[in-house]
C-alpha cells in the first residue's frame, strides 16, 4: 500500500474528506500550511490518471501529526472527534 491509497483510506475513515477547509488545516496543523486544494485533489487521483500524483512521505506525516494535533485540541474542548465504544471489561 503507498501513501496516497493509505491518504485516501484515512480521509474516508474519519469523514474529513468531505470538508476540504478541514483536510487543509490537518495539514497546517502537522507542520505544512503551503499545502493546497490541488496538491491534495493530485493525492487523492488514481496515481495512473494525468490528474493523479505520487504523495511524498512527509505529506503523509504532516497529515497524521495535523489528526493527532486536531483530535487532542477538540479532546481538550471536551469534544471527542475519534469516539470509538471502550471495552466493556476495562
Amino acid at each position: 500500500m503507498n501513501n496516497n491509497e493509505v491518504f485516501k483510506k484515512m480521509l474516508h475513515l474519519t469523514g474529513c474528506g468531505r470538508n476540504k477547509v478541514l483536510v487543509l488545516q490537518l495539514f497546517a496543523l502537522g507542520g505544512q500550511p503551503d499545502v493546497t486544494n490541488s496538491l491534495v485533489r493530485g493525492w487523492r487521483a488514481d496515481q495512473d490518471s494525468s490528474r493523479g500524483s505520487d504523495m511524498p512521505d512527509w505529506a503523509l506525516q504532516a497529515f497524521f501529526d495535523g489528526l493527532f494535533f486536531y483530535r487532542d485540541s477538540q479532546s481538550e474542548q471536551g469534544v471527542e472527534v475519534f469516539c470509538f465504544p471502550r471495552d466493556p471489561d476495562e
